[in-house]
């Protein structure tokens, strides 16, 4: 019925007062609750909490006889031991019941008064299903993602929101949030409302049981997901591709929270690049961790994005340490050239560049003895480097034609000689040019003096489309090399710098 709420498991749940209201005391009678009047005893720490949005931080029920506003959300820990085992001997899961519930036929309109970076905790209030992707109306001053605590997995779940084609990507398929689920959303500026639409015939009448992600998508938007996988688990970063995203953060791109509870876990995150025109992933510097970081799909230069997989492990007291196992990282080739995206992912550590392209797998052995600090921190702090970088780069491409892998690509308009990658390298670094037709090529490696010291092709005949050519240079000592590429009378020359 819509009075119901289920919950499966002890641990943290976030949860709303029901539309049609109710004192505390009324929902969360089946539990076991401390720390506050009207709760199963006074003594204790509070097990109950709301968001105080104005100082940024949870604050303890005390007083569980109010009935706070419909769509307020709430964090709970729902112990092993609740009220009923010691009635009848019930086990989960636990049925929440609201005897003075009704249904509420109105959309729900808050109006916090928050700055820029501030977060909120809404609600689904509703007994249906809310569709994020065109229920909650976001306004400018909002930014577009959405953040879901996952007990199953004791993770946070996301999604980021295209309001004008109601379509999202992450880890909460379909966007649909659960009956009495809340969720936070940031603020982008000032915040006068935030409005969330009452469903009008979506979703189902149901008891609610708690959202559990599934890491999929279903938008259409360019995207790649990377999946970290060890013995503590797995976990999902994407990077996606729009017209109007920006190099630096912005309202689609999701921060990476901190975790309830402290247990092994594997995290997995990409961070914006502190600056966003640097070539090389370390000089990129290291801004906010992401869960989805939102890159412009059509680019002059390349983009280079830090990440990072840790293995942690806790110590107490919002500590982790990093735990040295061996962890496969993965992703899905063909989606880099369906968007008509190149791409690497650089191990900074090892030295190894893995074509994001020609490769969907990359196994690696993490490294022991870091150590990282999250107490008091609701979003990842930041390290001072990371060991993985990723880069991509795509350009403005005319007629169709068959990219490799059977996948959707555009033939270049022009002949184009590409940066090389890694730039600064040692030993190897891969060479990437365009050609709008069948041409002979030629290409040369010369030193500072003009001596040519190697030749990677020479007048081969290519077809039309990308191209890329790996230039070992083992043999060859540190310093500034010129590449140049000949194809119909056409020339084109970089510089390159090889570090022993």
């Amino acid at each position: 019925g819509i009075n119901t709420i289920t919950i499966a498991e002890a641990g943290w749940r976030m949860m709303s007062v029901p539309a049609g209201g109710g004192t505390l005391a009324d929902l969360l009678a089946e539990i076991w609750t401390q720390g506050a009047t009207g709760a199963s005893t006074t003594i204790g720490s509070p097990n109950v909490f709301t968001y105080d949005e104005a100082n940024q931080t949870w604050a303890g029920v005390t007083d569980l006889n109010v009935a706070p506003a419909a769509g307020t959300g709430l964090l709970v820990y729902v112990f092993d031991s609740f009220r009923n085992t010691y009635d009848n001997g019930t086990t989960f899961p636990i049925t929440l019941t609201m005897n003075t519930l009704t249904e509420d036929t109105t959309d729900a309109t808050v109006a916090p008064s928050l700055t820029a970076g501030d977060w909120f905790l809404s609600a689904n209030s509703y007994s249906l299903d809310v569709d994020i992707d065109s229920a909650v109306t976001f306004g400018s001053e909002w930014n577009q993602t959405i953040y879901i605590w996952d007990a199953s997995a004791g993770t946070w779940a996301s999604r980021t929101v295209d309001p004008a084609t109601q379509t999202g990507i992450g880890d909460i398929v379909d966007g649909m949030v659960s009956p009495y689920q809340s969720f936070f959303i940031q603020a982008a500026a000032a915040t006068t409302q935030l409005v969330v639409e009452r469903p009008k015939g979506r979703g189902h009448l149901r008891g609610a049981a708690f959202y559990k992600s599934t890491g999929e998508s279903d938008s259409d938007v360019p995207s790649i997901v990377f999946t970290a996988s060890g013995d503590y688990g797995s976990d999902k970063t994407y990077v996606t591709f729009a017209d109007e995203a920006e190099t630096g953060k912005d309202k689609r791109d999701a921060s990476k929270l901190v975790p309830f509870g402290e247990r092994e876990r594997m995290q997995m995150m990409s961070y914006v690049p502190a600056n966003p025109g640097a070539t090389d992933g370390h000089a990129a510097g290291i801004g906010e961790a992401l869960s989805i970081q939102n890159l412009p799909l059509y680019h002059e230069e390349e983009l280079t994005v830090p990440m990072d997989v840790l293995p942690m492990r806790p110590e107490g007291n919002g500590a982790y340490a990093f735990d040295a196992q061996d962890v496969e990282l993965s992703w899905d080739a063909a989606s880099m050239a369906k968007a008509g995206l190149h791409g690497y992912l650089i191990d900074h550590e090892t030295g190894a560049t893995i074509s994001l392209r020609d490769q969907d797998t990359y196994s690696f052995v993490t490294s022991s003895g870091g150590r990282l600090l999250t107490a008091g921190e609701h979003v990842y702090p930041s390290p001072s480097t990371t060991r993985f970088s990723l880069t991509f780069t795509r350009s403005e491409m005319g007629t169709s034609t068959e990219a490799p892998g059977g996948a959707t690509a555009e033939l270049p308009t022009q002949l184009t000689l590409e940066q090389n990658y890694p730039n600064p390298f040692n030993p190897s670094t891969q060479i990437r040019f365009a050609l709008p037709q069948s041409e002979s090529v030629t290409l040369e490696v010369f030193d500072v003096t003009g001596r040519r010291v190697a030749t990677l092709l020479d007048g081969t005949r290519l077809n039309a489309g990308w191209h890329d050519v790996a230039f070992d240079a083992s043999n060859l000592g540190s310093g500034t090399y010129v590449y140049r590429l000949q194809s119909a009378g056409t020339t084109q020359t970089r510089t390159m710098v090889l570090v022993r």
